[in-house]
């Protein structure tokens, strides 16, 4: 456990400044839960990236959710305007701790890392790089510090709310089987499984299961997502024609039996609503991500790799078409007997 002086109770507002990325945000949740279990704070407010804010809209124990970039001198006056005795910085670039440190805050706890500490209160020392350490366990040690005792439940957790449950009614439709969301996206594209390889797991997820097939992707995958769509003797429903931002996207989430995703956001987004995830990886490490009592198959490009070398150092050996269809077939199939019983 780093060396921090814990918070003393009765602190007025503790400010969390969530991380940049999607899956991470996710994945800081069983830290926000700490927090808010601990009772050191009279008000939790997070801070969430444009458009994130309804994610993490619903959280129990989160008074408010604002939304920064946390890119410039706007940042730093959105920043100033909001009340705060402490501030947790759960990003780590120097930039973020920069804002930070120029907002104001009373207190200012992150970790000490890439030449930031002397702006930090509270500069923790970050675990070692030489080896992947899970997001989950990062941000919950870094917490951990703060409230002086360790964060046991460590599930991700997000909460739909009725306003989002009730926004996406009739997308699903009457339907006898399963609904399968597949999401053939990723900020990278050595993480993409091909799009033709998800039409083909559609087209069998269908005949085999009578399945309700949908896809999914970011504004800028529209492309991609035609592709699956047109690829594909079944019919699948594409909701980027249905859907408005990341609340929606979480509500549907919670009422589809299985996601099909390569490594990206929406896998974190599955879990933490409880829904059972069949993951693709290819040059990237999956103990990076590893999540705690998830619903989850993983399979990886190369699940023989030993263990002292990190699957994004090995791009050649880790290229993601190594995975074949009947490969993702064989989890999915597991996955939606294990949910439904071998009748699903």
């Amino acid at each position: 456990m780093p060396q921090q002086t814990p918070i003393t109770p009765g602190q007025d507002t503790l400010l969390v400044i969530l991380p940049t990325w999607l899956g991470d945000t996710v994945m800081a949740t069983p830290a926000i839960a700490g927090l808010t279990r601990s009772g050191l704070f009279k008000r939790i407010e997070l801070v969430a990236r444009p458009g994130q804010g309804e994610l993490i809209d619903g959280l129990e124990g989160v008074d408010a959710v604002h939304e920064c970039d946390m890119k410039g001198l706007s940042s730093i006056a959105r920043l100033r305007r909001i009340s705060k005795d402490v501030m947790l910085l759960l990003p780590n670039s120097f930039r973020s701790a920069l804002l930070a440190r120029l907002s104001r805050p009373g207190r200012l706890v992150g970790y000490a890392r890439d030449g930031r500490g002397w702006l930090l209160n509270d500069g923790v020392t970050p675990p070692p790089r030489d080896q992947p350490v899970p997001a989950v366990d990062y941000y919950c040690t870094l917490v951990s510090g703060l409230i002086g005792e360790q964060i046991i439940d460590r599930r991700l957790r997000l909460e739909v709310t009725d306003a989002q449950r009730s926004s996406v009614d009739g997308i699903l439709g009457e339907r006898s089987g399963p609904a399968i969301l597949l999401n053939p996206g990723a900020n990278r594209q050595d993480k993409r499984w091909s799009a033709d390889r998800f039409a083909k797991v559609a087209d069998m997820l269908s005949e085999q299961f009578n399945a309700t097939i949908l896809v999914s992707g970011s504004p800028g995958e529209r492309a991609l997502l035609d592709q699956v769509v047109t690829s594909a003797s079944c019919r699948i429903i594409n909701l980027q024609e249905h859907l408005q931002g990341l609340g929606q996207l979480k509500a549907i989430m919670a009422q589809v039996d299985l996601l099909i995703t390569n490594d990206t956001g929406p896998r974190h987004i599955a879990t933490a609503v409880d829904t059972p995830v069949v993951c693709l990886f290819g040059p990237t490490d999956p103990r990076w991500t590893t999540l705690h009592q998830a619903r989850e198959h993983l399979l990886l490009a190369e699940p023989y790799l030993p263990s002292d070398r990190i699957a994004d150092d090995h791009p050649g050996t880790c290229t993601i078409d190594r995975i074949q269809v009947d490969d993702v077939m064989h989890a999915a199939v597991r996955l939606l007997e294990d949910r439904h019983g071998s009748g699903a």
